[in-house]
């Protein structure tokens, strides 16, 4: 890793300047932070963490420079679902929010995590399908939004009006979703 550090950060003047050690990833969904935790396969809340050891690289367009920063492992609940323990957190969590939908930060992921994310996919699709294959990433992250906003709809929204023909909806997205998945 090549960075240049002075009193307060690091930082590099590209995202090459991560490597060998982390390969870069664009974030464009808040949900890139998480991954199912150990080996487990169902998609729900209880069973999302966020990516342990993640480190992100945060672009500042008027510096020209690549931040090195450590996540700070906040829980989905707080950083997708937006349901805050504290408002000290807000101001990191909105900035946060903010670099993401700039496009101005990155996942910095490690061989280990890579590889991780890559055992989790083929869990996962093995989990649905018989035989070898493995969920496509966007895909995943398409189905990981569809089942927490169900699993929230389905806790929050139990007597709203139409509650059953909004669980439907999820559930023939979610059905899609998968379908989407088998034929790639």
């Amino acid at each position: 890793m090549k960075l240049i550090t002075d009193d307060i950060s690091s930082w590099a003047t590209s995202l090459d300047g991560f490597k060998p050690e982390y390969s870069s990833v664009k974030i464009w969904n808040i949900l890139q932070l998480f991954t199912l935790e150990g080996r487990k396969s169902v998609i729900k809340k209880e069973n999302i963490i966020s990516i342990p050891f993640l480190r992100l690289a945060l672009y500042s367009p008027q510096e020209q420079r690549y931040y090195y920063k450590e996540y700070q492992g906040y829980d989905v609940d707080t950083m997708y679902l937006r349901r805050l323990e504290s408002d000290k957190d807000k101001p990191y969590i909105d900035s946060l929010r903010r670099y993401v939908s700039d496009g101005n930060l990155y996942l910095l992921l490690s061989e280990d995590q890579v590889k991780d994310t890559t055992a989790m996919l083929e869990r996962l699709y093995k989990s649905h399908y018989v035989g070898k294959g493995k969920v496509p990433y966007k895909i995943w992250l398409k189905l990981l939004q569809a089942y927490l906003d169900y699993e929230d709809y389905k806790d929050y929204g139990e007597n709203l009006v139409g509650y059953k023909t909004v669980c439907k909806t999820f559930e023939d997205k979610l059905r899609a979703l998968w379908e989407q998945c088998y034929k790639n």
